[in-house]
């Protein structure tokens, strides 16, 4: 997401996610592109509605 979205990182924050970086003047997408990259922990779900085809 936008490094300058406050507004975006507080809701992602309020889902659980920490803010790892943020990366400024990446290549990916072009010159000049900034991001805020969070994390959280993975657990497992029966409510995801896939079904295990063998």
């Amino acid at each position: 997401m936008w490094s300058t979205n406050d507004r975006l990182q507080a809701y992602w924050g309020r889902q659980g996610f920490q803010h790892v970086r943020t990366v400024v003047g990446g290549g990916i997408g072009g010159a000049g592109v900034a991001g805020w990259l969070g994390q959280r922990a993975a657990h497992r779900s029966d409510r995801h509605g896939f079904v295990e085809v063998i």
